[in-house]
């Protein structure tokens, strides 16, 4: 694959790789320097690329591969809901804000609650507002899989939240 098709087939893939990146780490600076990463990586192996039949599956799959890895150097084998559910105090009142910690707090320990695929594809839908097909390109699950786990975790949520 020369350059001019490496401009025609890889990088308009760059926003979709993008949104995987994201949906995993939930960070943009993290998930920007995957995603260039990727692009470096392809670009070093621009030669190889064209003997591959589905160069959108494969691009999402490396970025996913990246992020998965991205994650557990920074952070283990927890997934990044505290991050993204600790920026969700905006509030200027401190009563609020104690309201809010307090009722962040139960959050977190209900969603921890969960196994650890369910609370992934959980925080990703609700959190990081991905779709299922994302879900399903960033997880390397089925939709319908997918939708199952969502139900259940949602279930789940529910009872321990009417138990309180």
């Amino acid at each position: 694959m020369d350059s001019r098709l490496f401009k025609e087939k890889v990088i308009p893939l760059h926003s979709q790789m993008y949104r995987i990146a994201y949906c995993i780490v939930a960070n943009q600076p993290d998930a920007e320097d995957i995603v260039q990463d990727c692009i470096l990586k392809l670009w070093d192996r621009r030669h190889q690329l064209s003997s591959i039949d589905d160069l959108n599956r494969y691009c999402c799959t490396m970025v996913r591969n990246h992020a998965i890895d991205h994650l557990r150097r920074h952070n283990g084998s927890d997934f990044q809901d505290e991050h993204t559910l600790s920026n969700m105090a905006d509030s200027t009142s401190s009563d609020s804000y104690m309201l809010h910690a307090e009722t962040s707090q139960q959050v977190k320990e209900m969603i921890r609650t969960l196994p650890n695929e369910s609370r992934k594809v959980l925080c990703l839908r609700v959190f990081s507002e991905c779709s299922i097909d994302d879900i399903e390109q960033a997880t390397g699950l089925s939709s319908s899989n997918i939708r199952t786990m969502l139900c259940r975790a949602r279930k789940k949520l529910r009872s321990i939240y009417e138990k309180m």
